[in-house]
């Protein structure tokens, strides 16, 4: 995970609160806030803001762009998938993830210390930061303010450029505060057409069935908007015992097979686990299918009276899996299997589970995040851009 490189610095966004650095010794003074003038609306429609008379509005790879006049200051609003409660403790675990991600970097330092503070009847916390960039001192505002209708994490951030922008902060703090969220969408429910199964689609998110993936035909694929997140549903007519030693061995295969790739890791180990009351194994992984990292989660999950058992792969990239982890977690989660109305059918005698098995999970793994792939291909200029940026 690379850290905070020159004007990109990944962040977007104005905090709810001042602070000034003083130049010397010397404290500096808080200058009178400023007044928001025109109303704006964001292209995805979900959220309104008040933005800074005479400052210019946009849009780039990463969300809703607002620049200061005359100044190199830039206020950006970046929304990504995030599946939290609106609570105080999860506006300061997303703001910590964020400050950790940056913290990557030698040169970034966290000059005040996150806070809790609602932003428009939504949680929300901020900090500020500082990093330095051949010695001249880049100051930043960042929050968070979390959208759970929306399934959505808003990232703000603003950097000013040397002390003498500095007094622009007010003008960003009053924009985050005039953040008002729409109402969202309702959740959906994608259903399979043989009636196997459901799943819940968050707002804004695409369910599609039959998408072939590593060669595999899918039951499902459903993904983020622009794709950055994504969860794999298929399944495989086996009988499987229906427990996590008749999953683990299926998807320990997979991972073996999976390890010969570049940058493999094991995030977390074979476990058991629970969905729609029938246990299965997850394991989560990291590995570099180009010059980017990505983590999957992998669950293999049997249903014997369906006479098969269900595999998912959820992809993200590296530096979002933080907080877009728990979209993933969330979809699985919701995985609920239908009653199957017919005994289930007999496994083939000629071909062992494990052999029928782990090339298959492998291949939608492997699939997911091929540069030519569905889910993340598209994307791999996109995200270029934004690390490089």
């Amino acid at each position: 995970m690379e850290g905070i490189s020159g004007g990109r610095l990944l962040i977007a966004a104005s905090l709810g609160f001042f602070i000034l650095f003083g130049a010397g010794s010397g404290a500096a003074s808080r200058p009178a806030p400023a007044e928001p003038a025109a109303s704006y609306v964001d292209p995805g429609n979900q959220f309104r803001i008040q933005v800074p008379d005479g400052w210019s509005t946009g849009t780039d790879v990463d969300g809703v762009v607002l620049r200061a006049p005359a100044t190199n200051a830039i206020l950006k609003i970046m929304p990504d998938p995030g599946c939290f409660e609106g609570t105080p403790d999860a506006a300061l675990e997303v703001i910590n993830a964020r400050i950790e991600l940056y913290s990557a970097n030698p040169e970034f330092r966290v000059v005040e210390q996150p806070v809790y503070h609602p932003v428009g009847g939504h949680a929300a916390a901020r900090a500020f930061a500082a990093h330095s960039e051949s010695s001249s001192p880049v100051y930043l505002l960042v929050a968070v303010v979390i959208g759970p209708e929306w399934a959505t994490v808003w990232t703000f951030a603003g950097f000013m450029n040397g002390a003498s922008e500095l007094t622009l902060a007010s003008a960003m703090n009053a924009t985050l505060d005039s953040f008002e969220a729409f109402t969202a969408p309702p959740h959906t429910t994608f259903s399979d057409a043989a009636d196997r199964f459901t799943i819940a689609v968050h707002p804004g998110w695409t369910a599609v069935a039959g998408t072939v993936v590593g060669g595999v035909s899918t039951d499902a694929l459903i993904a983020s908007p622009g794709s950055t997140v994504s969860v794999i549903v298929a399944s495989e007519e086996r009988t499987v015992d229906g427990s996590y030693e008749g999953a683990r061995p299926v998807l320990q295969e997979a991972l073996d097979n999976l390890s010969t790739e570049s940058g493999y890791q094991i995030l977390e180990a074979p476990h058991p686990i629970a969905v729609d009351g029938h246990p299965g194994a997850q394991a989560t992984v990291s590995w570099a299918p180009s010059t980017y990292a990505v983590v999957q989660v992998l669950v293999v999950l049997p249903a014997p009276e369906w006479g098969r058992f269900w595999g998912f792969v959820g992809t993200m990239f590296s530096w979002d899996a933080a907080i877009a982890r728990s979209c993933i977690d969330a979809t699985i989660g919701s995985f609920d299997i239908r009653p199957a109305a017919l005994p289930p059918p007999a496994a083939p005698e000629s071909l062992s589970v494990l052999q029928a098995a782990y090339p298959w999970l492998l291949a939608i793994a492997l699939g997911a995040t091929g540069t030519e792939g569905l889910v993340l291909g598209i994307l791999i200029y996109r995200q270029r851009q934004r690390r490089d940026a």
